[in-house]
């Protein structure tokens, strides 16, 4: 997992929602490698931003139900 995705999960757990919220927005999905987008949908969906989290795994998603 990455720094950021470390950091943003343990602002989580301390329950400083708003910040870790701040700190996800800021993140561009398309740019995250394919194994971290599953932890980075987890977090945003933890602190409630599921339709960010739901967009974020669309396109491995749409890439399995083709093959």
């Amino acid at each position: 997992m990455s720094t950021d995705l470390s950091q943003i999960e343990r602002l989580i757990r301390i329950g400083k929602f708003s910040n870790a919220r701040f700190q996800l927005l800021q993140i561009k999905p398309r740019l995250l490698p394919r194994e971290e987008l599953s932890i980075y949908a987890n977090l945003t969906r933890r602190v409630g931003l599921l339709a960010r989290s739901a967009k974020a795994l669309r396109p491995i998603i749409h890439q399995n139900s083709r093959t």
